[in-house]
């Protein structure tokens, strides 16, 4: 069996890394462990500065720009864009590719679209789709109060998602959630794409 990416996607505090955890937990030490002995957490890379509370390598690895565009240029990563003129990807280093290994991690879309080209890989793509309500209340949350980079970071992903279901429909084995989800479903649900 190909390796597999599965791939969290969503706007801005969608859930994704609440997704992606909880899929890494279920799948590497739930019930699931004798079955999948294989999966790993990806972590991308950017040039952006840390946020309060990540943390270097566990977050992200958070590089230079020199050093990322060194990866870059030797061919070391698997995707990357540019937001803000901050760059952001994936190192191939942070993929394992051994045969049934899965690899569960956030990416953007323009990172989908660069996943899309590979065929060395089965990559199942997870839209977590929550109205913007929603999600700037739990960016409230987040910081305790409103900011301008809330609005801006809103109405950026309103620009970036319009062509969401043209880059889903592209991928065979692409999952759409909206809303709320049920871990147990989104289980089951990618269970009956890996096969």
């Amino acid at each position: 069996m190909k390796p597999i990416i599965i791939a969290v996607i969503g706007a801005s505090c969608a859930g994704k890394d609440t997704l992606m955890r909880q899929l890494y937990w279920e799948l590497s030490c739930g019930d699931m462990i004798d079955r999948f002995p294989d999966v790993y957490y990806v972590v991308s890379s950017t040039t952006r500065p840390p946020r309060k509370g990540e943390r270097n390598n566990e977050d992200y690895h958070f590089l230079t720009d020199a050093e990322f565009q060194y990866n870059i240029d030797e061919g070391h990563m698997l995707e990357w864009t540019e937001f803000r003129g901050w760059k952001y990807g994936t190192d191939k280093k942070s993929i394992c590719l051994k045969d049934g290994a899965i690899n569960i991690g956030v990416f953007n879309l323009q990172g989908i679209r660069s996943l899309l080209l590979h065929d060395d890989f089965t990559l199942i793509p997870i839209y977590l789709d929550v109205n913007w309500r929603e999600r700037l209340k739990r960016s409230i949350n987040r910081e305790d109060h409103l900011t301008l980079e809330m609005i801006r970071r809103l109405v950026t992903d309103f620009k970036d998602f319009r062509d969401v279901d043209n880059v889903l429909a592209a991928a065979p084995n692409s999952l759409y959630y909206k809303g709320d989800y049920d871990i147990e479903d989104v289980l089951e649900d990618i269970l009956g794409k890996i096969k």
